[in-house]
């Protein structure tokens, strides 16, 4: 669950670094940002990006140093970048600042402390504008801790707020990952509360997406397991080729086709695509919504819904960049998911 902001190149000034804890303040900010669930955003010429790392060199070592390899993390590929690029463009700082707040409001603006009373007057009160004096005891920072810790059970915190933790994860993605091994072993009526789960995630992808509303394309790849695994081919017997197969066709009829009908047939291009995995080791077992800059761990899967209420399913936000203190990030999770052998159906 993501928050977003827009920092303002002002707010590096030398002169500031020299006040108090300024330094500290914006050194916890970036790590909170780029290590944990936040997303930053530049424009189409990545000018602001470009004034910030200018800005950045040339501060004292003290801080220049560990707040360029927060700004490399944020902005290299390997680590699904931390920073979304809007398509916006202009010639001045200020008016380009101005036209992003617009055009795709984050939850907060950081600028330079003489120049928060001039953002606050143009733009709407939902968007904070902030020093990094401020960072810690923010409104903003209280918001990003309560959706980086712990567990969210979708039950407890009631549709309103469940709707907000998936358009948080999903709304800056091009393309879904939707990771769940129990989708393969459904029946036909546990199919359809598998698509009556992800058809919601999909439902608010097409209306709250960023990139998807302005392009309407998107990509979805479900990835599930077949019904029966095997370590060597002479261990799967006919019977259980079969119900292999009759698993698959279920999931093809029943769960794909539905969707496709749904958001692939009126010109909006979209695709979505089923993967089948053989998991003879039974490795993957947790489910995973990944959305690129985001991934939610979803406790008890896709199956969100009893009665159209949502079941107790605990979600929690797993940040697709590997920090100092991880040994690897969740994306080499779903990588290995994805190198699994496909299902071989007859």
């Amino acid at each position: 669950m993501l928050m977003t902001a827009l920092v303002d190149p002002s707010a590096f000034d030398r002169e500031l670094f020299g006040e108090n804890h300024y330094g500290s303040c914006v050194k916890h900010f970036f790590e909170d940002m780029v290590t944990e669930n936040g997303l930053l955003f530049e424009d189409r010429n990545s000018g602001l990006v470009k004034s910030l790392v200018k800005r950045v060199k040339a501060l004292p070592s003290r801080y220049g140093y560990s707040l360029q390899r927060y700004l490399e993390t944020a902005l290299v590929s390997t680590s699904r970048r931390c920073f979304v690029r809007l398509d916006i463009s202009s010639n001045s700082d200020v008016d380009l600042l101005k036209r992003l707040i617009h055009q795709c409001p984050p939850d907060a603006v950081f600028t330079s402390p003489e120049r928060v009373t001039d953002f606050k007057e143009d733009i709407s009160a939902k968007t904070l504008v902030l020093s990094f004096f401020d960072y810690q005891d923010s409104g903003f920072q209280d918001r990003r801790r309560y959706f980086q810790r712990g567990h969210l059970d979708l039950k407890q915190i009631g549709n309103e707020m469940s709707k907000e933790v998936f358009v948080r994860t999903i709304r800056f993605a091009t393309r879904l990952g939707i990771y769940d091994k129990q989708i393969g072993q459904a029946n036909e009526q546990g199919i359809k509360r598998f698509i009556a789960g992800i058809d919601y995630i999909l439902e608010l992808w097409r209306k709250n997406g960023y990139f998807i509303t302005q392009k309407s394309f998107g990509q979805v790849d479900i990835y599930t397991c077949e019904r029966h695994w095997r370590l060597q081919e002479y261990q799967m017997n006919a019977g259980h080729l079969c119900e292999n197969q009759r698993g698959v066709n279920l999931l093809r009829n029943n769960l794909i086709r539905p969707l496709q009908e749904k958001y692939c047939n009126d010109g909006s291009q979209w695709k979505i695509r089923l993967y089948v995995k053989a998991d003879p080791r039974h490795e993957m077992h947790a489910r995973y919504l990944d959305a690129q800059t985001a991934i939610l761990h979803i406790d008890r899967g896709f199956d969100l819904f009893y009665r159209r209420e949502f079941r107790a399913n605990p979600v929690s936000f797993h940040s697709p960049v590997v920090s100092l203190r991880q040994r690897e990030s969740v994306v080499e999770t779903l990588r290995r998911w994805r190198s699994l052998p496909n299902a071989r159906i007859p």
